[in-house]
């Protein structure tokens, strides 16, 4: 499924928005960026896991403690609403949507 198209003309940001900080703070702020509401923050969670799990091989140093991405996604909790996205979460969602941060 496509997530949509951006808002507005990708350029310097004309102004921000205050994200809630209930842990979905990454997920809520790439679904309003792409779709304009927060509404689909969920699929963008989901999306970036299942992309995780494809990334296995190069994501391996950044696992510590954890010895793999599902052992990292079950020890985290990433899977479950209001868990916080780190920057394994932030590297995959560059990787998913082709862009460099």
């Amino acid at each position: 499924p496509k997530l949509g198209s951006p808002t507005t003309e990708l350029t310097v940001p004309k102004g921000s928005t205050n994200e809630p900080g209930d842990g979905n703070c990454l997920f809520n702020a790439l679904s309003h960026a792409i779709t304009g509401s927060y509404i689909q923050q969920n699929f963008i969670r989901s999306a970036i896991i299942r992309h995780m799990l494809t990334m296995e091989n190069w994501l391996r140093s950044w696992l510590t403690p954890y010895n793999s991405v599902k052992e990292y996604i079950a020890g985290e909790g990433m899977d479950k609403n209001y868990t916080w996205a780190g920057d394994i979460e932030m590297l995959t969602m560059a990787d998913l949507l082709n862009v460099y941060i």
